[in-house]
């Protein structure tokens, strides 16, 4: 019996005729319209993008402690 895959994004099944991406960095399986959806994978793009939001926050704040004489 096969194992099922289950699209990374949606948690849905993919089936055999959906058609699919592969995350070339990771390797998840998306639905291609869940990957478009997601503008990429939804483990690496995000996590990317969370970890640059999170530095460029950290900046902000610390350039406004700076101009508030904190």
């Amino acid at each position: 019996m096969e194992e099922r895959k289950i699209c990374a994004y949606c948690k849905g099944v993919i089936d055999e005729f959906d058609k699919t991406i592969i995350c070339p960095e990771c390797a998840q399986v998306y639905h291609e319209s869940c990957w478009e959806e997601n503008s990429g994978c939804f483990s690496c793009v995000n996590y990317e993008n969370n970890e640059k939001k999170a530095m460029n926050d950290d900046a902000e704040g610390q350039k406004r402690g700076m101009e508030d004489g904190i």
